[in-house]
Protein backbone atom coordinates (compact mmCIF):
# COMPACT_ATOMS: atom_id res chain seq x y z
CA UNK A 1 0.00 0.00 0.00
CA UNK A 2 1.39 3.05 -1.25
CA UNK A 3 4.99 1.61 -1.55
CA UNK A 4 7.00 2.69 -5.02
CA UNK A 5 8.41 -1.03 -4.86
CA UNK A 6 8.51 -2.13 -8.37
CA UNK A 7 6.05 -4.50 -9.73
CA UNK A 8 7.82 -6.87 -12.38
CA UNK A 9 5.96 -9.99 -14.22
CA UNK A 10 8.02 -12.94 -14.36
CA UNK A 11 7.10 -16.53 -15.01
CA UNK A 12 9.54 -18.94 -13.71
CA UNK A 13 8.55 -21.90 -15.68
CA UNK A 14 8.24 -20.06 -18.82
CA UNK A 15 11.64 -18.31 -18.49
CA UNK A 16 9.46 -14.57 -19.07
CA UNK A 17 10.90 -11.81 -17.16
CA UNK A 18 14.01 -13.56 -15.45
CA UNK A 19 16.57 -11.81 -17.22
CA UNK A 20 14.13 -8.76 -15.99
CA UNK A 21 14.57 -9.43 -12.43
CA UNK A 22 18.19 -10.74 -12.54
CA UNK A 23 19.01 -7.32 -13.96
CA UNK A 24 17.09 -5.36 -10.94
CA UNK A 25 18.18 -7.26 -8.37
CA UNK A 26 21.77 -6.96 -9.60
CA UNK A 27 21.33 -3.07 -10.46
CA UNK A 28 19.87 -3.14 -6.35
CA UNK A 29 23.03 -5.03 -5.02
CA UNK A 30 25.58 -2.50 -6.90
CA UNK A 31 23.50 0.36 -5.47
CA UNK A 32 23.46 -1.21 -2.36
CA UNK A 33 26.99 -1.63 -2.06
CA UNK A 34 27.67 1.77 -3.41
CA UNK A 35 25.42 3.32 0.10
CA UNK A 36 27.86 0.99 2.14
CA UNK A 37 30.78 2.63 1.05
CA UNK A 38 29.12 5.94 1.29
CA UNK A 39 27.89 5.26 4.81
CA UNK A 40 24.28 6.24 4.06
CA UNK A 41 21.22 3.47 4.39
CA UNK A 42 18.14 3.52 2.76
CA UNK A 43 15.19 3.48 5.33
CA UNK A 44 12.22 2.31 4.93
CA UNK A 45 9.28 4.67 3.66
CA UNK A 46 6.64 4.95 7.18
CA UNK A 47 3.16 6.85 6.36
CA UNK A 48 3.12 9.65 8.93
CA UNK A 49 0.44 7.98 10.65
CA UNK A 50 2.33 5.24 11.30
CA UNK A 51 5.44 7.39 12.40
CA UNK A 52 3.56 9.20 15.09
CA UNK A 53 1.23 6.30 16.25
CA UNK A 54 4.84 4.60 16.79
CA UNK A 55 6.97 7.47 17.88
CA UNK A 56 7.65 6.44 21.13
CA UNK A 57 6.78 3.37 22.97
CA UNK A 58 4.82 3.78 25.91
CA UNK A 59 5.67 1.33 29.22
CA UNK A 60 5.05 -2.20 29.29
CA UNK A 61 5.16 -2.57 25.45
CA UNK A 62 1.97 -1.06 24.79
CA UNK A 63 1.21 1.30 21.83
CA UNK A 64 -1.19 3.99 22.97
CA UNK A 65 -3.53 2.52 20.14
CA UNK A 66 -5.81 -0.24 19.47
CA UNK A 67 -5.36 -2.81 17.17
CA UNK A 68 -5.67 -6.42 16.60
CA UNK A 69 -2.44 -8.12 17.21
CA UNK A 70 -0.10 -9.65 19.29
CA UNK A 71 3.06 -8.98 21.70
CA UNK A 72 5.00 -12.09 23.10
CA UNK A 73 1.66 -14.61 22.26
CA UNK A 74 -0.41 -12.08 24.30
CA UNK A 75 -3.67 -10.67 22.95
CA UNK A 76 -3.97 -6.94 23.53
Amino acid sequence: VGSAAPVLHASPRKGAGVDHWVAWIEGELIAQRARIEAGTTRRPAVQAEGARLHATEPARGEHGHDHAHTHGGKTP
